[in-house]
């Protein structure tokens, strides 16, 4: 009937994503003529063992300034060694700089220094990339931000090789900035693909401002085959042209221009897979070579609160037929040491678990998490484990929710 989560499961589900934007800036006009600006270079350095997949990391910081002054970013450009997955520059929550604090260290996803990362601003998985925002927009910093640089490498070959980032950004005076940018982060938890078989894991996310989007692109990783995005607009039927799409999962095109969009518009994307030779499935994870994922991520203006950006309403992940209330007896299954926890902002979700959203019909998500939220906050310890007093706490403090999801309807 309902399962053990840790408190605000959708609220924090996404505010650390495993990975990726997939562009470095790429509103794709140039800045008005003689505002260049200061240049701010972060790099990262390390070596590969034959055959290693690794992520390493760094913590970085933007220039000094004055007390209460903030630095703006209009573009810039990043150059990424072979191997090269992809990069990512982090906020984090610190606020004070100490000695060491720049060495280059191993760093997995969710674990020692990412824990301190908080929304990341920009990213790429291309070999080059040099672009600027639109005239008159920009991304903010703090004076001496501290922030952190990783890198995603994976070396194929026999010997061992270099892994390298490179990272310049461009700033312009704040005088010349009319529109703080922001980074639209969605991430879904929720992919299945069976052994020697194909699979779309579909994601909505409804935005809850006016905003001007400016790019978008799509991150997949070996599997994925084919992407789609699309724009469903308030009180219009949802679209069936896609306002983006990518044949390459692994080297994905951009969608690049000024697209106005007003509160209430829901953004769809698909993710298309195929497992032609596995003999287990392909599911949502870190892995480049084994698991899959599937993102989009835009910058727009202007700038939004960071839960605003990472999807805390998502829904319509699945893409079968089962009711909400079969989902929850499927997650009910489901092993204990898979029940994810995602108060730590930490995406990983046991196999099973996608295996049961991705079945259920595209209808019920939407009540599904609600649901399990507040199973997680008003029930969690009677739901330690699962039986009676777990049931009997659900319908007495979540009966609200459970009738919703009792009453989706799924299409025969």
């Amino acid at each position: 009937m309902s399962l053990r989560l840790a408190p605000s499961m959708i609220s924090r589900a996404l505010s650390v994503p495993a990975a990726l934007a997939a562009i470095v800036l790429s509103g794709a006009c140039e800045a008005p003529p003689g505002d260049t600006g200061a240049l701010v270079t972060f790099s990262l350095e390390a070596e590969l063992a034959p055959g290693q997949e690794a992520h390493f990391c760094r913590y970085v910081r933007m220039p000094d300034g004055p007390p209460g002054a903030r630095l703006f970013v209009r573009g810039g450009s990043h150059e990424l060694g072979d191997g090269t997955h992809h990069y990512l520059l982090y906020r984090t929550r610190i606020s004070a700089w100490q000695d060491g604090m720049d060495r280059v260290v191993p760093c997995e996803e969710h674990e020692a220094v990412m824990k301190s990362a908080t929304s990341y601003v920009t990213g790429g998985q291309t070999p080059r990339e040099d672009a600027d925002f639109p005239a008159a927009a920009a991304l903010p910093f703090h004076p001496g931000e501290i922030l952190l640089l990783q890198g995603h490498f994976v070396n194929a070959s026999p010997r061992p090789r270099p892994a390298r980032v490179k990272l310049t950004l461009r700033t312009t005076a704040p005088s010349a900035v009319e529109h703080e940018a922001g980074v639209l982060r969605y991430y879904n938890p929720f992919i299945f693909v069976p052994p020697r078989g194909k699979a779309t894991a579909k994601m909505s996310c409804t935005l809850k401002k006016d905003i001007t989007l400016l790019s978008a692109a799509a991150h997949m990783h070996a599997h994925g085959v084919a992407y789609r995005a699309y724009v469903d607009l308030p009180d219009a039927p949802p679209s069936t042209t896609p306002f983006y799409e990518t044949a390459d999962g692994l080297h994905p095109t951009f969608y690049g221009g000024f697209m106005a969009l007003p509160a209430g518009t829901t953004i769809r994307y698909e993710c298309d897979y195929e497992n032609p030779k596995g003999d287990r499935p392909v599911v949502q994870g870190i892995s480049a070579e084994e698991d899959e994922m599937c993102m989009l991520s835009a910058f727009y203006y202007p700038a939004m609160a960071p839960e605003d950006e990472a999807c805390e309403d998502m829904s319509g992940h699945g893409t079968g037929s089962a009711s909400c209330l079969d989902t929850l007896a499927c997650l009910e299954s489901c092993p204990a040491s898979e029940r994810p926890d995602f108060s730590s902002g930490d995406p990983r979700v046991g196999a099973c678990w996608q295996r049961c959203v991705t079945s259920s019909c595209p209808a019920v998500t939407g009540a599904l998490f609600p649901e399990l939220a507040c199973t997680a906050e008003r029930c969690a310890a009677e739901c330690a484990a699962m039986g009676e007093p777990c049931r009997a706490c659900v319908l007495e403090r979540c009966a609200a929710e459970l009738d919703a999801c009792a009453r989706v309807a799924c299409a025969p």
